[in-house]
């Protein structure tokens, strides 16, 4: 179904406010393209290849958190942005859309202060 899906999907990119980061032992990789959405998307079972148009309009950014010792996806951190570019947190899950374990909501706390900051530049 995601190899459907990535065929169908016109091949898209888009700059992320944000690169990786790290915080404990977690870190956080945007979804700076339709592939890497859609994979995410299959991968945590959930709808975020839905936000691609609005990703590549620069209105929406999703950033996987994953666990830095093994990589395993923890969730998923959905930002929008309205039209001067203030972010607001979207939704923070797990997979399948389950409650985020762990660290996973400080790290978009983390995430959220980091863009605030990123906007007033």
């Amino acid at each position: 179904e995601a190899q459907a899906l990535l065929e169908n999907t016109k091949p898209l990119q888009w700059p992320a406010r944000l690169e990786e980061f790290q915080m404990g032992q977690l870190f956080a990789v945007p979804m700076n393209s339709s592939e890497k959405l859609i994979r995410e998307s299959r991968a945590m079972r959930n709808c975020l290849q839905t936000y691609i148009e609005d990703c590549a309009r620069g209105d929406f950014e999703v950033y996987s958190v994953r666990d830095v010792s093994n990589g395993k996806r923890k969730g998923c951190i959905g930002i929008r942005f309205d039209s001067d570019g203030i972010p607001t947190i979207n939704d923070v899950k797990g997979f399948a859309n389950t409650p985020p374990a762990g660290n996973v909501l400080q790290i978009a706390s983390d995430l959220f202060r980091k863009l605030q900051m990123v906007n007033l530049k």
